[in-house]
């Protein structure tokens, strides 16, 4: 008898929606969007930092940990 783990499925979506979220932080970067720099963007970025936070917490791998990390400071 074969017993599915539904907390790996989950782990694997939300673990997509973090690199989701660094694509989308990558692409700001490359189009030479300074997010901290403007304002009318101050939404996105509450956004961005309250996600990150929530994917920092469900990153079990140390070196995803630090790539968080490093993302927090340069928003």
């Amino acid at each position: 008898m074969q017993v599915q783990n539904h907390n790996k499925h989950s782990f694997n979506s939300n673990k997509i929606s973090l690199w989701r979220l660094i694509e989308i932080l990558i692409s700001l970067n490359i189009r030479g969007i300074c997010v901290p720099m403007v304002q009318r963007m101050s939404n996105l970025r509450k956004h961005l930092r309250y996600s990150i936070r929530n994917c920092l917490k469900i990153a079990l791998d140390n070196t995803e940990r630090l790539l968080i990390c490093r993302l927090l400071i340069t928003i």
